[in-house]
């Protein structure tokens, strides 16, 4: 549970060799009672970018991150010592706050979320729903459109 456990996660695509196939590869680390500043982030980012290199023979180019202090400090520190990577927060939190901010002061838009995630909560509990949805855009779309919900982020 994110909102309530102390976990680093990383989340990395990997294109191999040949540039045709991606994977992706994650790992969690429990850091409850860790000292979790820039220095802790930057060693950990610096070990998974070193065993990405090793076990599959790929260079990171680009690495993206949470907003708080601890992973500016990180991002500082890994621009400096790798600046052939580029450190970016990463943009879905920041949009998130936004909607957030938004939300706050525009009652309408507020009700506008709520209107979408029940919306969505319906086509995700009805399989046989979500199903005839997906045909019809692919009828019209070519394409199956992901439906998203807004989650406050902490």
């Amino acid at each position: 549970n994110v909102s309530r456990d102390k976990v680093l996660g990383f989340l990395v695509t990997v294109r191999n060799e040949n540039g045709t196939e991606n994977f992706t590869l994650g790992s969690a680390i429990d850091i409850t009672g860790t000292n979790y500043d820039g220095e802790y982030v930057m060693r950990e980012t610096l070990q998974k970018l070193t065993e990405v290199k090793k076990d599959y023979k790929a260079d990171v180019r680009f690495v993206t991150c949470d907003s708080d202090g601890a992973h500016r400090k990180a991002r500082r520190l890994l621009s400096q010592n790798l600046p052939h990577i580029i450190f970016l927060p990463c943009s879905a939190h920041q949009i998130n706050l936004v909607i957030q901010d938004v939300a706050k002061f525009v009652p309408r838009f507020k009700e506008t979320l709520r209107q979408n995630d029940c919306i969505t909560t319906w086509f995700r509990k009805s399989s046989l729903s979500q199903g005839k949805l997906e045909a019809v855009q692919l009828e019209y779309y070519s394409k199956v459109i992901s439906m998203t919900s807004w989650t406050p982020t902490r």
